[in-house]
């Protein structure tokens, strides 16, 4: 079983889309209980991505999974790749991340806007998070 796999095209239904997310949350928080056994796969799969240029369509949830098993432990490498330019576009998700693994609500790299997704309702992290963001860019209109 491959941990990154492509899922074919993306479901533009938010409700099928909520199931598939859930189910695959699931299958991340059955990867994290396994602990220490799950670790150097885990931990390979997320250096795979730092070179490659391929499908990333599991990112959010390997990145996630990586958190959750290493903690703290995991800020440099989650660090290096959030300010890697080739992978710029995981920036969401290395700062979801980034915030579970150091126990936080939420972290905003200065670096990427944080938008909230397609089918997630808006929260009042969302405006925070903006807020934040505004703040460490040096943006007064907020």
């Amino acid at each position: 079983m491959g941990l990154l796999r492509n899922h074919g095209p993306a479901v533009s239904d938010c409700g099928s889309r909520k199931a598939e997310y859930l189910r695959e949350q699931d299958a991340a928080v059955r990867l994290v209980t396994l602990g220490s056994a799950a670790t150097p796969r885990v931990e390979a799969a997320v250096q795979s991505i730092e070179t490659s240029s391929g499908d990333w369509t599991q990112a959010y949830w390997l990145f996630h999974v990586y958190a959750g098993l290493k903690g703290p432990a995991a800020f440099p490498l989650l660090s290096r790749m959030m300010h890697d330019p080739q992978l710029k576009e995981l920036g969401g998700s290395l700062d979801d991340a980034m915030a579970l693994a150091l126990g936080l609500t939420s972290y905003v790299d200065s670096t990427t806007k944080p938008l909230p997704g397609a089918c997630a309702p808006l929260t009042a992290r969302d405006g925070l998070d903006l807020m934040i963001f505004a703040l460490e860019n040096g943006d007064s209109t907020c």
